[in-house]
């Protein structure tokens, strides 16, 4: 009992630490049963034990204390004076040690840390109003915080300084952990009184047309280009841009024709006139990940904000045969 004493205060020698490290706790709640109920037949009984059980760890809890603790009275069973000084204090200790072992609660209503989120621009945009609707229901205090990708991502995540990232990721190496949540299938922009959607939209009809990219690094083949190839066929690519939305928009004024995700295509065409076709090749959908940190994983908070992302990014699916001209 001394050791646990001593396990609370802010300073202890070693001594103290080798004194509690000789302590079972099982003993405890034994010794914390019979000071509230002095009868070893019904503490055994109500602590799952057998009676031959409860009367060893008593007989342990004399010894390590130095009293007898139970002492025979008219009645039965009766405390010592030292049994009934340890009532109290040990019923706090324990009500402690259950506090500090139990996961700690999280609360969506009453939360206010902001939820900080990597994600690319394009993404932000469809992302950003459902799980700002979501959180404005579930969690009206959280801030939501959408940050672009730096080069800093992965130890951003391990420090904290970033909560999730969401989008086009290469692995999530050593300690990330990765969950596929949406896939964003390909399709085609094009003017609305573009000379193609008057004509068969075929693979080669599609490779003969003028083509704006999404590139990062300004150079190579994109991943349309590896699914015409396949088939024989390849574009010519007359502008290329960083921004998927920028692409995108650019194809409302001029000849190009730029494929993008189905998310990012119902987005842009609510501000520009655009019609909308299937990628007439076969390919592989954007597969969109959610990363987090292997320390954050069983943490309550973190594991209802990946859910929430994770929910809201799923109903962001487009249902089978919704595509077509806007």
């Amino acid at each position: 009992m001394i050791a646990i004493y001593i396990m609370t205060q802010p300073h202890h020698d070693e001594a103290a630490t080798l004194a509690l490290r000789s302590v079972d706790l099982n003993l405890l709640v034994v010794l914390d049963a019979l000071l509230r109920d002095p009868h070893v037949t019904r503490v055994a009984q109500r602590l799952h034990m057998t009676q031959s059980g409860a009367s060893r760890a008593l007989a342990r809890l004399r010894t390590l204390l130095g009293d007898p603790l139970l002492v025979r009275g008219p009645g039965g069973l009766q405390l010592t004076p030292r049994a009934a000084s340890l009532r109290e204090p040990l019923g706090h200790v324990l009500a402690q040690l259950g506090t500090l072992l139990e996961a700690p609660a999280f609360d969506p209503a009453r939360a206010s840390r902001p939820l900080r989120l990597a994600i690319p621009d394009h993404l932000a945009l469809v992302l950003g109003p459902p799980l700002l609707a979501a959180l404005k229901t579930e969690a009206p205090g959280v801030e939501l915080v959408l940050r672009a990708f730096s080069r800093r991502w992965r130890d951003e995540l391990e420090s904290g300084g970033l909560d999730l990232a969401f989008g086009v990721l290469g692995g999530a190496p050593g300690a990330l952990r990765r969950r596929h949540v949406l896939d964003d299938p390909w399709v085609v922009l094009l003017r609305q009184d573009h000379p193609a959607l008057r004509r068969r939209w075929t693979p080669k009809a599609f490779a003969g047309l003028d083509h704006g990219l999404m590139t990062v690094t300004g150079s190579g083949p994109g991943q349309v280009d590896v699914a015409l190839a396949e088939t024989g066929l390849s574009r010519r690519v007359v502008c290329r841009a960083s921004s998927p939305v920028v692409v995108a928009m650019l194809a409302a004024d001029t000849d190009m024709a730029v494929t993008t995700t189905a998310l990012l295509s119902a987005q842009i065409r609510r501000w520009r006139p655009l019609c909308e076709r299937p990628l007439p090749v076969p390919a592989e959908p954007l597969r969109l990940p959610l990363v987090w940190h292997e320390r954050l994983h069983h943490d309550a908070r973190h594991r209802w904000a990946r859910e929430l992302v994770a929910r809201v990014a799923g109903t962001l699916a487009r249902p089978a045969g919704a595509m077509g001209a806007a």
